[in-house]
């Protein structure tokens, strides 16, 4: 059936290319329609048949975007294989149609080279998007909860290592992983990526989760891992990304993983991370270290209300003042003012982030032995991760684990992003080396490529 469509698009491309005489049959023909239209004179043959000339080109173009798409950070959110793969396809079917017009040799030989390149990335789109790796759905359960996800295996069976991929904050749906897991798969790790609690097929509520169940739903996750006929039991880790730092930490304990890797985590409290934050923000609108200082004093204030309760009227009074200030906007977090404690413990997301808000990894840090990863960006306007990786550093080291590999990206904001355009103009791009680092150092800790 493939090969049918295939010559069907190169006879029409080859016939909207004849002289307009020949061309209405033969296009009636291919297409299986029959027509009793009247071409007037005034029907502008020469004009379509120049703009169809076009579209092999345009297809052509389309596809090195999609290409350079692909270098980017758009993969995790946006899956451009399919659309590379119609447009290289098409594109490549148009220059082949195009070789059997009469041109000079250096016109056929570049032809016929785009035909082939083209038709050399479509196979790869189409090998990567069927063949590169293979997927299996799985369930396992956290006390009443039932959490499904699929696991991505590379593509020959075997035995292999595996990695658990640990969510950010917020509704994470496995498909927000799945790119980190194909890469992983690719490099000969198996690779879980699962729907969070509460999100797409997984049941349970995320809005009173505590981090201590949440990282027990990961630790689970390792467990469901090592029961796979597929998978080595002994060569099983985590990755953790941003809140994932504190989740996969418990989780990394509990099972005894093999090995964390944390991106973007701020070993601090989730507290003082959204205060850091709330400061950074002004501070980076152009707003001055004084005002920085103030949003970050006022959000702490918050925070301790949403401790006890007390203190109202006199935050409220600060925020009544700091409303007026140009840089109050820009503070994501700071409210205009805070209602009665009585009111804010009936939000439903209050009770879970009243339970998360002060949890500190690092002391579980301390009690893990297997090697530990830690990748933060230099700008990341969330946490300072110099600061973060120098704090991961001694805690590990206090406990007695010197396995620690810490990475900086110097111009890398949040999970490792750069917005190299003006303005923060898309796409963005993750750091160079990013990804590589992070799958080299996970093969090195399981002996993948290991002769």
């Amino acid at each position: 059936m493939v090969s049918r469509l295939a010559d069907r698009i190169c006879v029409l491309a080859r016939r909207l290319l004849e002289p307009p005489t020949a061309k209405l049959p033969a296009l009636a023909h291919v297409l299986h329609f029959n027509t009793s239209l009247e071409l007037s004179s005034s029907y502008d043959m020469p004009f379509l048949q120049r703009s169809l000339g076009l579209l092999p080109g345009l297809l052509a173009a389309a596809s090195g975007l999609l290409l350079v798409g692909l270098t980017s950070a758009l993969p995790p959110v946006l899956d451009l294989r399919p659309a590379l793969l119609c447009a290289s396809a098409l594109a490549s079917l148009g220059f082949v149609a195009d070789l059997r017009r009469p041109a000079g040799r250096i016109r056929r030989a570049l032809t016929g080279w785009l035909a082939l390149a083209l038709a050399g990335t479509a196979l790869t789109a189409a090998y990567d998007l069927t063949l590169a790796y293979r997927t299996q759905e799985v369930s396992f359960d956290n006390g009443g909860v039932t959490l499904r996800g699929t696991l991505y295996l590379p593509p020959r069976t075997g035995r292999y290592p595996a990695v658990v991929l640990v969510h950010g904050a917020g509704r994470s749906p496995r498909g927000e992983s799945r790119f980190y897991a194909r890469a992983y798969a690719r490099r000969g790790i198996a690779a879980l990526a699962y729907d969070k609690r509460g999100s797409g097929e997984s049941s349970g509520s995320l809005a009173d989760a505590t981090y201590q169940e949440l990282g027990n739903d990961a630790a689970q996750a390792v467990e469901r891992l090592r029961r796979h006929p597929e998978v080595d039991p002994q060569r099983v880790g985590l990755r953790g990304l941003s809140e994932g730092e504190w989740t996969g930490t418990i989780a990394a304990l509990k099972a005894q993983a093999a090995f964390l890797v944390i991106v973007s985590g701020a070993a601090t409290t989730p507290a003082e991370q959204v205060t850091y934050e709330t400061a950074a923000r002004v501070r980076q609108a152009g707003y001055g270290e004084a005002a920085a200082r103030r949003a970050g004093n006022l959000y702490r204030q918050i925070s301790a209300f949403q401790r006890q309760g007390e203190g109202r009227e006199a935050l409220n009074r600060q925020l009544e003042q700091a409303r007026s200030e140009p840089w109050f906007e820009t503070a994501w977090y700071l409210e205009p003012s805070v209602p009665e404690y009585s009111r804010v413990l009936q939000l439903p997301w209050f009770a879970g982030w009243r339970a998360r808000m002060d949890f500190d990894a690092l002391p579980l840090l301390a009690e893990l032995r297997c090697p530990v990863l830690v990748q933060e960006g230099g700008i990341d306007p969330k946490m300072d991760g110099p600061a973060a990786l120098e704090r991961m550093r001694r805690a590990l080291e206090g406990g007695g684990n010197h396995a620690f590999t810490g990475l900086l990206y110097p111009r890398a904001t949040h999970n490792i992003i750069e917005w190299r355009l003006p303005w923060h103009l898309p796409p963005p791009w993750f750091a160079a080396h990013y990804l590589d680092d992070q799958l080299g150092w996970v093969a090195l800790q399981v002996g993948v490529g290991r002769r």
